[in-house]
């Protein structure tokens, strides 16, 4: 399901600071499983109806970022409601820090946007 959404960013104008994704949806229906699939270009923390989402922290973890992204799937069925707001925010992690192998990488690390792909899959 992560396939299917699509990469969203934070202005350069944050530059430190943890910016907030946030997203508001209305369900019709009864719902009987609700999925979070959800990564980052940075870490994150996720919550939905102001409830956080999974146990993790710093997710979704290192890796290595031009290779590979992990992702974590979250049940979040009991988090949802007829109105839903979904807050995601993602700070700079390993993926954009100033740690990197050789000195002339730290600029280019540090200029890396954060970053959010995440989708919520209703049944």
């Amino acid at each position: 399901m992560i396939h299917q959404a699509k990469w969203i960013t934070a202005s350069k104008l944050h530059k430190d600071a943890a910016p907030a994704f946030q997203k508001t949806f209305f369900l019709e229906k009864k719902v009987s499983k609700a999925t979070l699939y959800i990564t980052a270009l940075g870490v994150y923390e996720a919550f939905i109806n102001e409830k956080r989402v999974g146990k993790y922290v710093l997710a979704p973890g290192w890796t290595s970022y031009a290779h590979r992204l992990q992702y974590q799937c979250y049940d979040v069925t009991d988090l949802l409601n007829k109105e839903n707001t979904v807050t995601v925010n993602v700070a700079r992690g390993w993926h954009s820090s100033p740690l990197a192998v050789n000195k002339e990488k730290i600029a280019e690390n540090m200029a890396r946007p954060k970053a959010l792909l995440a989708a919520v899959h209703i049944q």
